[in-house]
């Protein structure tokens, strides 16, 4: 099986992702954090792509990238923290919104032309 898991650098997406390829599948991974590179210098079913999902231009890039590739599943793990709303600008919260939100509604749109059940 083949699954795209965004946010794969850290925490919950990299063990996520480290499950799925123990168990033989191949993971796409995007994230901000170049550590992802790392898991891909290791494991030949890890294919990494850096970007910040937050900017559309970059998410269009990942997708493109994947465009003729059919998935089994999405993991929009993506995703933090400002801080408290004490100490969230507008534009910060904007930004995890776009990052926790926009972009998993515009890759599942896209997901689901890749998969083409």
């Amino acid at each position: 099986m083949r699954y795209i898991v965004t946010g794969c650098s850290n925490g919950i997406g990299r063990c996520i992702t480290f499950m799925f390829l123990k168990n033989g599948h191949e993971v796409y991974g995007v994230d901000i954090d170049e550590k992802g590179k790392l898991i891909e210098d290791v494991h030949d079913k890890f294919f990494f792509y850096k970007a910040n999902i937050g900017d559309k231009k970059e998410l269009e890039g990942f997708i493109k990238s994947v465009e003729y590739i059919r998935f089994d599943g999405i993991i929009n793990n993506a995703g933090f923290s400002m801080g408290g709303i004490d100490n969230c600008s507008y534009e910060d919260f904007n930004y995890v919104l776009r990052v926790g939100l926009s972009a998993p509604f515009y890759t599942e749109g896209k997901y689901h032309v890749l998969c083409a059940w």
